[in-house]
């Protein structure tokens, strides 16, 4: 095979361009790629999505399929096969495991020289299925990415991935974001809140991962210890009108606030006194590390890659999941210690920016092509 030149094509493959944490991070790697070395290029199994546009207006090429009309839809394997031809592609890089059994197939019959795979979530030993499909990517793949170090251990104890193969690459954030944001006390009369009412924040889909089930029940507990507290849900997902009618159900409805889907999560941080994640499970979660970087202590479970971002005790609270009581205490012990909101705050701003900033995400990912180029071609 005859050496490429750069700069590399490189496109993402994923299933969409909705709004969520693994889009945001493709949409951010993308962008911040050294276009010297490397010419990005995205593609998706569905049409549409919000962030589609973000990358048009970025100039970056998006070509959207029609979406797969089977369980293995050949006409898809297809028309990639002609896409990464037409664009001599030098590197698929797939997110979760759909997308890597159309990338990685496709990828092998046009004859693209680098395949990287990165998984985004956790899926547990009892899901056969989730486990079989990762494997298989791990066998296609030059590379396996984990986003933590949790989804690593699973992936070689549990799908018995070859530990030479998957490496830990943490997600990253636009820091700059959070920086000099809207005044709080504006925002916070934007959204109809007083200058004494404490605001628990949580942006999160509303799917059953997130455990909404669980974060009213607290609420309901937390309410009725502190008078002032006031919950504030952003995100939108398939579970809206259960939630909506768990608010009613439990007699939330003056205290608790659905936003829906926002565009302006980093103005909303700087009204929030308190973020909450108490999630089943994770990967390392973008919402997590945006209320860090915001300066908010946080309160969230001990599942995936969260213990990996937070530091129980400095820069929040960590604890079981789906257990009222417990996020309840911790809520309402946090809301009642403001100096130590403020300390943990501090201390998480700090880290994120330290360990979680997209600058050195893309840097790592940028540095693991250009090792896995230099082993086929001696190029970089």
């Amino acid at each position: 095979m005859i050496p490429p030149r750069a700069p590399y094509p490189v496109v993402h493959l994923l299933f969409s361009l909705a709004r969520g944490g693994l889009e945001r991070v493709v949409v951010d790697l993308v962008s911040s790629l050294d276009r010297q070395h490397f010419l990005p290029l995205v593609c998706t199994l569905t049409p549409g999505g919000v962030l589609a546009q973000e990358l048009r207006d970025k100039g970056i090429p998006l070509l959207e399929l029609s979406g797969c009309k089977s369980v293995f839809d050949l006409s898809v394997v297809r028309t990639l096969c002609r896409y990464l031809r037409d664009n001599r592609v030098t590197i698929v890089h797939t997110h979760n495991r759909g997308p890597n059994l159309y990338g990685a197939v496709a990828a092998r019959l046009a004859r693209v020289p680098v395949v990287v795979h990165t998984r985004h979530g956790i899926n547990r030993p009892h899901d056969r299925k989730a486990v079989l499909m990762n494997r298989v990517a791990g066998l296609l793949a030059d590379r396996v990415v984990a986003v933590s170090q949790d989804a690593r251990r699973v992936a070689i104890q549990f799908e018995r991935m070859d530990p030479a193969k998957i490496i830990t690459i943490h997600n990253g954030i636009r820091l700059e974001l959070f920086m000099d944001r809207s005044p709080r006390e504006t925002i916070r009369q934007t959204l109809g809140f007083g200058p004494n009412e404490l605001l628990v924040g949580h942006v999160g889909r509303l799917a059953a991962a997130k455990d909404h089930v669980t974060i009213l029940q607290a609420f309901k507990l937390v309410a009725d210890k502190e008078k002032s507290a006031r919950l504030v849900l952003v995100g939108d997902g398939e579970l809206r009108a259960n939630v909506a009618g768990m608010i009613r159900e439990l007699g939330l409805e003056k205290v608790v606030t659905l936003l829906g889907d926002r565009r302006d999560v980093p103005d909303l941080m700087t009204a929030f006194d308190l973020f909450i994640l108490p999630s089943t499970t994770e990967g390392i979660s973008i919402t997590l590390l945006e209320a860090m970087a915001a300066g908010l202590a946080v309160v969230a479970t001990t599942v995936g890659g969260n213990p990996e971002v937070v530091v129980d005790g400095e820069t929040g609270i960590l604890g079981p999941a789906q257990e009222p009581a417990w996020l309840a205490n911790a809520i309402v012990t946090l809301l009642r210690a403001p100096a130590q909101r403020f300390q943990m705050g501090a201390a998480g701003r700090q880290r994120v920016s330290e360990h979680f900033s997209l600058t050195t995400m893309a840097q790592e990912y940028q540095r693991l092509y250009k090792q896995l180029l230099h082993a086929k071609f001696g190029v970089v």
